[in-house]
């Protein structure tokens, strides 16, 4: 798996292979993106947040590599760079919580 990740990052230099794992409470469709690098870790979650089956009281919270809970400006290419797995890839964990009760 290192070597395929490692071909997709060679062709496409400007972005990020992420893996997204969610709770068991969360329908997702699908789990693997490859990001550009300047995207920020708010854009990111907006935009893997229209693919859940959210109601708008449930808040959705990002975690990085080891239970890191990035600030939204930060861009996936820092966080990649300081959180990237083995496999070459940077997995980034949703959790649910209800917001109002």
């Amino acid at each position: 798996m290192r070597r395929t990740i490692d071909d997709i990052i060679r062709r496409h230099p400007d972005r990020v292979p992420v893996r997204v794992l969610v709770s068991d409470d969360i329908k997702l469709e699908r789990s693997k993106y490859l990001v550009p690098k300047e995207m920020t870790a708010g854009q990111f979650t907006s935009h893997v947040r229209k693919s859940m089956k959210l109601s708008n009281h449930e808040a959705i919270f990002m975690f990085v590599g080891k239970s890191v809970l990035p600030p939204v400006s930060r861009e996936l290419g820092d966080l990649y760079r300081e959180n990237a797995a083995q496999d070459g890839m940077l997995y980034v964990t949703y959790n649910k919580e209800n917001t109002f009760g």
